[in-house]
């Protein structure tokens, strides 16, 4: 199997090869933007669950946020957190789109490759 993949990687021109390093790495920020996004939803079920003023200036992740900062009302942190929460989402639907294009044109200019090289063997 590795040989197999040896002679793949041999065959491929430089402009494939550098696309399989750019769709890793766009792979590693696909996952770090839903990292982000599940992180961004842990706030937004506390402030579900804690409606009380009171409550949100003991909550870890909310507290150390807002912390310095008295001119924010409820409603206004309220606001702040489903903001950020909507952007992390629209953000990493995104960054997904953008990937599964990406490697399925990728995919797509690989499979006429090996095919090529297939044929060209064959004939």
């Amino acid at each position: 199997m590795i040989k197999l993949l040896v002679i793949f990687w041999e065959n491929f021109s430089k402009k494939k090869k550098i696309y399989f390093i750019a769709s890793f790495f766009f792979i590693i920020f696909l996952s770090v933007s839903e990292m982000l996004t599940i992180a961004s939803f842990v706030p937004v079920v506390q402030l579900v669950l804690f409606s009380n003023t009171e409550d949100y200036k003991n909550l870890y992740l909310i507290s150390d946020i807002f912390k310095n900062i008295e001119k924010y009302t409820e409603i206004n942190i309220q606001i702040i957190i489903f903001l950020f929460f909507f952007v992390a989402v629209i953000f990493s639907s995104f960054i997904k789109f953008f990937v599964t294009w990406f490697n399925a044109n990728l995919v797509r200019s690989v499979s006429v490759d090996i095919s090529a090289i297939y044929l060209n063997k064959t004939f």
